[in-house]
């Protein structure tokens, strides 16, 4: 498809969706056309969920804005795209989330899933190891604590996505910043 055409079915969303779909068209468009990144995506498809889904299958776009939002808004099991430090599959959790432990304090995180499955992946990714705008941070954890069965020692914020928890470690600096750039651009 063109990118005429691309407008086409941009305007002829249905209104339930075309809030997600406004958002998407701003993170794709650029100047009347899509960002040269996604001119062969949008070449490729003749509908719309063929080109955010080219999109979403290529791994060089995978730190983009317009992959993020495809990947939550289509419930995307996407954190097996990138590259965890540590993993743990099928997590059994209580009523209300995954359990967490910190000086004899507990504290439990919710975790979306469907159906009738309390079980969630948890990931450990390092700093800037995944694509973030597709997960919801919910938390910040620092110091010694447990999470299925896993020791942490360190800084970390907590993500959730469909079916997943993430954990992301970073360090501070001498001042108590974030040591390294975390908004550095990373884009297909």
């Amino acid at each position: 498809m063109d990118f005429a055409q691309f407008k086409e079915l941009m305007d002829a969303v249905p209104e339930r969706d075309r809030k997600d779909y406004s958002k998407l068209r701003q993170y794709c468009c650029i100047g009347g056309n899509v960002w040269p990144q996604y001119q062969k995506h949008l070449e490729g498809a003749s509908t719309l969920r063929e080109f955010f889904e080219a999109i979403y299958a290529d791994d060089a776009c995978k730190f983009d804005n317009a992959w993020a939002y495809w990947a939550r808004m289509q419930h995307k099991r996407w954190a097996d795209r990138f590259e965890p430090e540590r993993m743990m599959r099928d997590v059994m959790f209580t009523a209300n989330g995954i359990l967490f432990e910190k000086d004899g304090l507990e504290l439990v995180i919710s975790v979306p899933v469907s159906g009738k499955r309390k079980r969630a992946d948890v990931y450990v990714f390092p700093e800037s190891g995944f694509n973030e705008a597709a997960a919801e941070q919910v938390a910040s954890l620092n110091g010694r604590f447990s999470c299925a069965g896993m020791e942490f020692d360190g800084t970390y914020d907590v993500f959730v996505a469909d079916r997943a928890l993430i954990l992301e470690e970073w360090e501070l600096d001498k001042m108590g910043y974030r040591k390294n750039d975390k908004r550095a651009s990373k884009s297909c």
